[in-house]
């Protein structure tokens, strides 16, 4: 089955808009939707999480910014079999 990628259209009566190329067979095809993610949607949800600002009222981590950068080295030395 040939693949073809056209960009379309969903309607708020729930129909799909598409401008097909000149040239198809016609015939019966199968239909798959992509929809881009809401990346504003995703980022609210992650400011609104407890993620953000977690380690703000600790006095024991220093600049957050370099702890941050030591637990990723920290996590990446483990995955690669090397020990602290």
């Amino acid at each position: 089955m040939a693949t073809i990628i056209v960009q379309g259209e969903i309607t708020q009566d729930g129909k799909l808009k598409v401008t097909l190329p000149e040239g198809l067979v016609p015939g019966t095809v199968e239909v798959e939707i992509r929809q881009p993610e809401n990346r504003t949607s995703n980022l609210a949800a992650l400011l609104n999480s407890d993620i953000v600002g977690m380690w703000a009222d600790r006095d024991d981590i220093g600049d957050t910014g370099d702890f941050a950068r030591q637990l990723r080295h920290r996590a990446s030395r483990r995955s690669n079999g090397i020990s602290d």
